[in-house]
């Protein structure tokens, strides 16, 4: 579940923003291409002070906004006026040559203010950081497609087997005090329909806090009954690392930055151990939402070294891999796998337009946007539409598999409106071949089922079954 606000996630749709005031900047005018995020970008200047985003990853980033700069400082200034309420943007820039560094931080206005250096921008989640270029031909660098070879069929069949599923949050994750299942409830999944089941685990804090971090056995024998249980009633199960310390976007540091990525190997190391002897309808899940604090070249790293771990005692367990700097969609294409391993799902989660999704949650920093709807519009379905297209694309070009590991509405918003996202989300990953889990089943204010009068909400399960 995301606790972050990524300046992309913020907008979820094009944007348009007034002029603050006149300046010179011939050099700008005209179009720039780059990655960012791994995904292609092209951004343009034009001489009516336009300045427009085109990213080919995410829709969110699709901006068109006047502007204006300020060349008397160093680095260079640039401002964005505020046209959506509460949003502001400031940034600097450099231009060398044919290339240009730009970075932008948005928030409310008034209270947002230009960094001085662009190294501000590294662990600000409301920042874009650009680097651009005036050779086109950079775009090309990501779109290359990989020699996929005949055994990249397998973890293709084992993501159509995950299907339709859901996640069950807060029953081992430290949220809600790890309450437990209640009689019945896995049945009740099974008989709505649902395919396979994510458990997110907060596997941190039921081990030692010294190496080799053991997990208390009695949290075994608590997660093995649930497992068991799902394995038995035909539920495929994913078992997710999930808010880790430090290295995840979520969790009151308990050790250093260093012995946690110890940690976390062992503890992969340890549950390949204890779980390899069950079948392959059982995943494991490597870590939920790397968070900003954990580079992506170093999560890659951290992806061969946990593959190789656990490929020791079972090599034939399907992985599944999240994008790195939150788990965002538009990320997938940091990804980089080990080229002799391709029992690997990739996992994204998806919650656009985030304004709408976290209406009214003040951690998410959508407060301002209580009683936004969404009603399938043309515009808001080529939204979704854009992002899963660049899912796909890649998938076909990198023969990787996709799952959205995460994906849901909060009770804040309407349920007329929560069941039409729903709906169009769940046709959109069907149409496209991807296995899902929607966020979430319960105790949460995004559930799906009501604990207190022991039923679904009727309207949202029918929208996530397609009924």
């Amino acid at each position: 579940m995301i606790k972050h606000t990524l300046v992309t996630l913020v907008f979820g749709a094009v944007l348009s923003f007034t002029t603050l005031a006149q300046s010179t900047d011939g050099h700008l005018a005209g179009q720039w291409y780059g990655i960012y995020q791994g995904g292609p970008v092209t951004v343009s200047f034009s001489e009516g002070k336009v300045f427009s985003l085109d990213s080919e990853a995410s829709s969110s980033m699709m901006l068109s906004a006047e502007y204006t700069v300020n060349e008397s400082t160093s680095p260079s200034r640039i401002s964005f006026g505020g046209a959506i309420p509460g949003m502001a943007g400031e940034g600097i820039f450099k231009v060398e040559g044919s290339t240009l560094e730009m970075l932008c931080i948005f928030g409310a206005p008034g209270q947002v203010a230009a960094p001085s250096s662009f190294d501000e921008g590294n662990m600000n989640p409301a920042a874009m950081h650009l680097f651009l270029s005036r050779d086109k031909s950079i775009l090309e660098s990501v779109k290359k497609k990989a020699e996929v070879p005949t055994e990249a069929a397998l973890a293709f069949e084992r993501n159509r087997y995950l299907g339709n599923g859901v996640n069950l949050n807060s029953t081992f994750d430290g949220l809600s005090g790890d309450r437990p299942v209640d009689d019945g409830m896995l049945e009740k999944i099974a008989k709505a329909g649902f395919e396979s089941v994510r458990i997110p685990i907060r596997w941190s804090d039921h081990c030692s806090k010294e190496a080799p971090y053991k997990i208390d056995p009695s949290f075994y024998s608590r997660v093995d009954k649930v497992v068991d249980k799902c394995l038995s009633l035909g539920l495929a199960v994913s078992l997710d690392l999930h808010y880790y310390p430090v290295i995840s976007f979520a969790g009151t540091p308990d050790l250093p930055f260093d012995e946690n990525i110890e940690r976390f190997y062992s503890i992969w190391e340890q549950l390949s151990s204890h779980y390899k002897g069950y079948g392959n309808d059982l995943y494991f899940d490597l870590m939920n939402e790397p968070g900003l604090s954990l580079d992506p070249q170093l999560w890659n790293e951290m992806v061969s070294k946990a593959l190789k771990i656990i490929r020791k005692e079972n090599p034939d367990r399907t992985v599944i891999v999240m994008t790195p700097s939150l788990g965002q969609h538009w990320t997938i294409g940091l990804l980089d796998f080990p080229e002799d391993d391709w029992n690997i799902i990739a996992e994204a989660h998806y919650y656009l337009p985030h304004l709408f999704t976290h209406q009214g949650l003040a951690y998410a920093m959508a407060e301002q946007s209580l009683g936004m709807k969404w009603t399938a519009t043309a515009e808001e379905r080529a939204a979704i539409e854009h992002d899963f297209k660049y899912l796909s694309e890649w998938s076909e070009r990198t023969g990787r598999p996709v799952n959205i590991g995460e994906y849901g509405v909060c009770s804040l918003a309407d349920e007329d409106s929560r069941a039409e996202w729903l709906r169009y989300m769940r046709a959109t990953i069907s149409r496209y071949g991807m296995s899902s889990h929607i966020w979430a089943l319960y105790r949460d204010t995004f559930q799906i089922y009501d604990e207190k009068t022991g039923s679904w909400n009727g309207k949202l399960l029918d929208a996530a079954m397609l009924r």
